[in-house]
Formats: structure tokens, C-alpha cells, sequence
């Protein structure tokens, strides 16, 4: 679903964070205090990605035939979405992570979406 692909890193693509914060001081250093309000050359906001995340995870449910759906995704993008759903600020995008196969779940009650899960990742772990 083109909701969830990937959060667009424009420039910053394929580049590591060292050499984007030396080449984008100002950016790089807005994009690690206020993601919010972070503008990436070329890129995504967290807003952008956070309403396309949310409307896929709603187009998934409505496709589901037994009210449940599974979607895969990157980590920007669950971040983003938990926020939305959670309703918290795009701020806290740095507070929490998204492991590799990590499993989140949402279920939508009264027509808001609670969240069940987050990040759980023991069926990874050693």
C-alpha cells in the first residue's frame, strides 16, 4: 500500500548520519530536536507520513474480510503511526523505537484506535 512505504529521506538517502549532520547542520540538528518541525531537502515531514499511515492502516481494515489485518512496514512509519493513533505529539517521534520484526497491535473500539502492543519483539530475541 503506498500509505505505508517508507518515510522519504530525500537528500539524506542512502547517506549515514554523520555525514548528513555535517553537510545539514541546521536540519539535521532541527530533525533530532524538533522532528515536527523538521523540513529534510526534498523529503517527507513526520506529518505527511503520519496522515498517509493512518488513512493505509484504515483502508487495511476496510479490506479485511474478518475485521483483522496485518500490514509491514518500516520503523518511520510505525513511530509516526503510533503517535497519530496515541494522539501525541510528532514531537516524541525520538522516544520510543521500532525494532527489525517488531509487532504492534491496534484495535479500533468506538471508532477511535486503541493500541494493545508495542514493539513487542520476544519471539526475536536470545
Amino acid at each position: 500500500m503506498a500509505g505505508l512505504t517508507d518515510f522519504n529521506y530525500g537528500d539524506w538517502q542512502g547517506h549515514s548520519h554523520k555525514d548528513i549532520a555535517a553537510a545539514y547542520p541546521q536540519d539535521y540538528d532541527a530533525w533530532m530536536q524538533t522532528p515536527d518541525l523538521a523540513r529534510i531537502p526534498n523529503g517527507d515531514t513526520l506529518e505527511t507520513v503520519a496522515r498517509r499511515a493512518v488513512g493505509a492502516a484504515h483502508e487495511a481494515l476496510a479490506q479485511a474480510e474478518n475485521g483483522t489485518a496485518i500490514v509491514v512496514t518500516h520503523d518511520s512509519v510505525i513511530r509516526t503511526l503510533i503517535l497519530a493513533i496515541l494522539r501525541l505529539p510528532l514531537r516524541n517521534y525520538w522516544k520510543f523505537t521500532s525494532d527489525p520484526c517488531g509487532v504492534s497491535i491496534f484495535t479500533p473500539r468506538y471508532g477511535e484506535w486503541s493500541v494493545e502492543r508495542i514493539n513487542e519483539s520476544i519471539h526475536i530475541r536470545k
